[in-house]
């Protein structure tokens, strides 16, 4: 017997109780039950419908939690829907439940039409909702008795009174890499208000060379030494500060390396690798990578054309027996193009390079140094931790 699908902005208290309970069943980490507290129960309501609840007999027996977005892709900026966290209460599992509960979500992406949809999970399990890893997670880890100390830097808590400062850098950083969303006064409103409680935006604390905001970085609840997200200007001289402002944070904490989360070939990766001793990590989670599905490839293949040229259009995509076929234009004549299907949201998002081409080596020379010209063209992706609230 099928459960019955409820969208609302405000679950009822019995169901923000049965929430709460579901998401402390179904993880073994109860932080995420208590982000969902902080965040959603306390005060803050949507303004549109970003709970989908499955219900059997008045009772929640799974949970999506969503957001709006706007993220660049394809170097354009496209709708999109986050999901997190999403749950089965563990005593529905593995009956068929999961799947109504994706298809409610797929059907809320159709009302908000959205491009793409993305959210962090297990790898084989969302491939079966056409869900694909479209990036890695990479840190800088760095030793606090590594980091030049630097006069005029000091680190303090962030507040509303910051605001415009902040989403300056973070807009300017944004722009830099795919799959970050651009963030509207609703959503540092709730960041800051509430978001401040959770991992998502934990603690968020500004850094400040002779009083002017450079940056800002928020911790993990569970490791003071983790920055989900730091942030700062793109220039040298803030780097340096931003790093010497990291450190005076450790120092407080008495921690003795700190890892920041940022992508391979970012502004900071650059300068660290340059200037500092640092060690890089790229990884993926068993139990939470970052996975995307194309909801609307119309809408792909529109932003595709952007990057047309006398010698370079995609006419149209394809999927033929597990891989996206792309139309080429070359020359007058149609030469197809063959990417599995797992590793085009990966494509699009400017993670994976030409060596996922299924038959890049059949292609004529200059069709292919075309398709690879348009691959380095695409952005780096990078997900900020506020991105999947």
């Amino acid at each position: 017997m099928s459960a019955s699908i409820k969208y609302t902005s405000q679950p009822s208290l019995l169901e923000q109780q049965q929430i709460l309970s579901l998401l402390s069943d179904a993880f073994t980490n109860q932080t995420i039950s208590k982000n969902t507290l902080n965040g959603f129960f306390s005060g803050y309501r949507c303004e549109y419908e970003n709970f989908v609840l499955l219900l059997k007999e008045n009772t929640v027996i799974g949970v999506a939690i969503v957001a709006k977005r706007k993220i660049n892709l394809l170097n354009s900026l496209v709708d999109a829907l986050s999901i997190g966290p999403i749950a089965i209460a563990p005593s529905y599992q593995q009956q068929g439940y999961s799947g109504q509960l994706m298809g409610a979500v797929n059907d809320l992406a159709d009302k908000f039409g959205v491009t793409v949809l993305y959210l962090q999970g297990i790898d084989g399990f969302y491939n079966k909702y056409s869900f694909f890893t479209c990036s890695s997670k990479s840190k800088l880890v760095f030793k606090i008795n590594e980091i030049k100390e630097m006069g005029g830097v000091t680190v303090n808590p962030m507040s509303a009174l910051n605001i415009e400062d902040v989403a300056s850098i973070y807009t300017s950083n944004a722009h830099e890499c795919s799959c970050t969303s651009f963030r509207c006064k609703e959503d540092w409103d709730w960041l800051l208000k509430y978001g401040c409680q959770t991992w998502y935006f934990y603690e968020p604390t500004l850094v400040l060379s002779n009083g002017k905001p450079i940056g800002y970085f928020c911790t993990d609840p569970e490791d003071a030494g983790r920055m989900r997200e730091a942030v700062c200007e793109q220039s040298e001289g803030s780097f340096q500060a931003f790093l010497a402002g990291l450190t005076i944070y450790s120092k407080q904490k008495s921690i003795e390396k700190f890892e920041v989360m940022t992508w391979i070939g970012s502004p900071l990766y650059n300068f660290t690798k340059k200037y500092c001793n640092a060690e890089f990590v790229q990884f993926f989670k068993d139990n939470g990578s970052q996975m995307m599905k194309i909801h609307n490839y119309s809408r792909i293949l529109e932003l595709l054309a952007g990057f047309s040229s006398s010698n370079f259009v995609v006419k149209n995509i394809e999927n033929i027996e597990g891989y996206m076929v792309f139309q080429i234009k070359f020359d007058e004549k149609l030469v197809p193009i063959k990417v599995a299907e797992k590793f085009l949201p990966g494509l699009i998002c400017g993670f994976f390079d030409s060596r996922i081409i299924q038959n890049l080596d059949d292609l004529p020379q200059e069709a292919k140094e075309n398709f690879e010209n348009f691959i380095n063209s695409l952005n780096s992706p990078f997900f900020y931790q506020g991105d999947n609230y």
